[in-house]
C-alpha cells in the first residue's frame, strides 16, 4: 500500500489522479479555443448576419425577403436589416412564426417564394443559440478570456507536479485518500505477491485504523522525509531500484511517452553515465525531463547526439516529444530552454516549422510554436523564409496566447523575418495593444482597408482615439492629424496599393482625391 502511494507520486499517476477534472477542464478549454477560433462571426449579430444572408444575400435586401404566410394566403414581408440587427425579432421569426418563405413579388402581382422548411428552420435556430454560447457577446473577449484560462490551467497543472506528497494528500483530504486507497487494495487483487489471506488481513488492518494512521503519516510529511533520504538502504548498490528498472526498460527499447509517464529518476547523472557507458542514452526512452534538465543544466555534449537521433524520426514522433516534455517539465522555462538549445543545433530550425505545421491541429501546438518562435534566433536566409510563412501560416490571431515575459523575442523576430500579417485583430489586453502598434510601426503587415483601420485606431492618443470603422473613413486625413509618421512612409510608399485597398472605400473629402491623384503622377 505504502509502496503504490509513494510509486504513483513520483511518477505524477498520484497527481492525476488528485487533479483529475484539471485534465478535463484544459481539453474542454482548447475545444472550445478552437471553436472560438473557427468562427467568423465576431458579435451575435455577425451571426445573425450569417444566417440571413444565407438565404438572402444582401444585394438582394429589400427586393427578395424572408416571409410568413397568413390565414388569407398572403405573404408577410420581414426586414432583413431589422433581422440582423435585433435578436428577440430574429428569434421570434424563427421559432414562433411558424413556416418560413424566401421570394418577391413580381411587378405584376405574381408571388414567387419557396418553403424554407421547418427542419430548416430548426436547425438554423439551433445553429445560432450553439454559436452565440460559443462566442458570447464579443468573440475577441471571449477567446482572451479562453486563453488566460488555459494558461491559468496549465500552470496550475506545471505547479501541481512539483505538489510535495504531504500536500497532495491534505489537498485531497481523508475521503479522498480513503478512495485512492480502496483502489490501491483493489488493484492488489490482480497480484500474487501476496495471498488471499494476507489481501483479507490487510483489508481489515485498514479498516480498523490502519488507514487513519497512513493517512496522517503521508500527510504530515513522515514517511516521505524518510524514504526520500534513505531509500538506499532498502536496496543493495550505489543505485536504487527504481533508477535500475528505468534503465533496464530502456535497454527494451521504453519509449518517450511511457519514460515520462511511468518513471521518476532517483539519480539523473548515475543514470546518465550508466546509459552512456551502455551507449543507451541516444534511445528514444532517453528524452526523459529529468534527465534532459540535468543535460543541459551540466551541458552535457551527449544533448546534441540525443536532438540528432530525435530529429532521425518521423514529424510525428519528433511533436509528440515535444508535447510530452511540454507537459512534463514543470517550470516552463525549463521547456523553452531544451526549444532554445535544440534548435540552435544546425539545420533543425526549418525542420521543426515543418513538423509544427503537419501537426497544426493539436491543442497543444500553440504553445509549442510560441516557445519556439521565441526561442530560436533564425539568421539564414532559407531559415528567415520559412520562419515567415510559418507566421503567417498561424496568422495574428496567435498574439491571443503570446505570455508577456515572452513577447519581446517572439515581435524580434517578427521584425527580424520581415513578417508581413494578412489580418489584424482589435487588441483587447496592454500586450495584445503594444503587439499591435509594434506591428504597426514596423509595417509589418498588408494594406487592406480593415489593417489599416486597426493601425491608426490603436496608434491614436486615447483623449481623442478612434474607432477602426471611424479611421477606415477618412484614413490619409487622420495620418496626417494624428502625424503618424510610420504609416504616412509605408503608405506613400505603396500609394497605388493604398488607393486601391483602402482610399476608395473611404469618404475622404475632394481635396484628398486631389492629392492623391497628383501623388500617384
Amino acid at each position: 500500500m505504502l509502496y503504490l502511494f509513494i510509486h504513483n507520486y513520483r511518477t505524477r499517476k498520484l497527481h492525476a489522479n488528485y487533479f483529475e477534472s484539471l485534465d478535463d477542464k484544459l481539453d474542454g478549454l482548447f475545444e472550445t479555443a478552437i471553436k472560438l477560433e473557427e468562427e467568423i462571426a465576431n458579435t451575435p449579430s455577425d451571426i445573425r448576419k450569417n444566417i440571413v444572408t444565407g438565404l438572402v444575400p444582401e444585394l438582394l435586401w429589400g427586393k427578395v425577403f424572408i416571409a410568413i404566410k397568413d390565414v388569407h394566403n398572403s405573404f408577410h414581408l420581414f426586414d432583413s436589416s431589422e433581422l440582423v440587427g435585433n435578436e428577440d425579432i430574429f428569434i421570434d421569426v424563427f421559432t414562433k412564426k411558424g413556416a418560413l418563405y424566401v421570394g418577391y413579388t413580381s411587378p405584376h402581382g405574381r408571388n414567387h417564394f419557396s418553403l424554407v422548411g421547418i427542419e430548416n428552420q430548426e436547425n438554423i435556430i439551433s445553429n445560432y443559440y450553439s454559436r452565440v454560447n460559443v462566442i458570447g457577446e464579443d468573440k475577441s473577449k471571449s477567446l482572451n478570456k479562453r486563453h488566460s484560462e488555459i494558461r491559468d490551467v496549465e500552470n496550475i497543472i506545471r505547479a501541481r507536479n512539483a505538489t510535495p506528497l504531504d500536500e497532495l494528500i491534505k489537498s485531497g483530504g481523508r475521503e479522498k485518500f480513503e478512495l485512492t486507497a480502496q483502489q490501491y487494495l483493489d488493484e492488489m487483487e490482480k497480484h500474487e505477491f501476496i495471498t488471499r489471506p494476507q489481501r483479507s488481513s490487510l483489508r481489515t488492518a485498514m479498516q480498523y485504523g490502519g488507514l487513519d494512521a497512513l493517512y496522517v503519516l503521508l500527510s504530515n510529511g513522515l514517511i516521505m522525509q524518510d524514504f526520500m533520504s534513505y531509500r538506499s538502504i532498502f536496496h543493495e548498490g550505489s543505485m536504487t531500484v527504481n533508477d535500475n528498472d528505468f534503465i533496464k526498460a530502456i535497454g527494451q527499447d521504453l519509449g518517450c511517452e511511457k519514460s515520462n509517464n511511468e518513471f521518476y529518476i532517483d539519480d539523473a547523472e548515475k543514470v546518465i553515465s550508466e546509459l552512456i557507458e551502455q551507449n543507451r542514452i541516444y534511445s528514444d526512452g532517453a528524452l526523459h525531463y529529468q534527465l534532459i534538465t540535468h543535460i543541459i543544466d551540466k551541458n552535457n555534449k551527449c544533448f546534441t547526439g540525443m536532438v540528432a537521433s530525435l530529429f532521425r524520426k518521423s514529424d510525428q514522433h519528433i511533436f509528440k516529444v515535444f508535447e510530452i516534455l511540454n507537459i512534463k517539465f514543470v517550470q516552463p522555462a525549463n521547456f523553452d530552454e531544451f526549444v532554445t538549445r535544440t534548435l540552435k543545433i544546425s539545420d533543425y530550425l526549418e525542420r521543426m516549422l515543418a513538423v509544427l505545421k503537419t501537426n497544426r491541429e493539436s491543442p497543444f501546438n500553440d504553445n509549442i510554436s510560441i516557445s519556439v518562435i521565441s526561442c530560436s534566433s533564425p539568421e539564414k536566409n532559407e531559415e528567415k523564409k520559412e520562419f515567415r510563412n510559418y507566421l503567417h501560416f498561424l496568422g495574428s490571431r496567435i498574439i491571443h496566447f503570446v505570455q508577456d515575459d515572452k513577447l519581446p523575442n517572439f515581435l524580434a523576430n517578427l521584425l527580424t523575418v520581415d513578417t508581413c500579417y494578412t489580418e489584424l485583430f482589435t487588441p483587447s489586453t496592454t500586450s495584445e495593444l503594444s503587439a499591435i502598434r509594434f506591428i504597426a510601426e514596423n509595417s509589418l503587415y498588408q494594406i487592406t482597408k480593415e489593417n489599416v483601420g486597426i493601425v491608426i485606431s490603436n496608434l491614436s492618443p486615447a483623449e481623442n482615439g478612434f474607432s477602426p470603422e471611424e479611421a477606415q473613413k477618412m484614413p490619409w486625413t487622420l495620418i496626417h492629424h494624428l502625424n503618424l509618421d510610420a504609416l504616412i512612409t509605408y503608405y506613400t510608399g505603396n500609394i497605388d496599393t493604398f488607393i486601391k485597398n483602402v482610399f476608395i472605400y473611404s469618404d475622404e473629402s475632394s481635396d484628398c482625391i486631389r492629392e492623391m491623384l497628383a501623388k500617384m503622377n
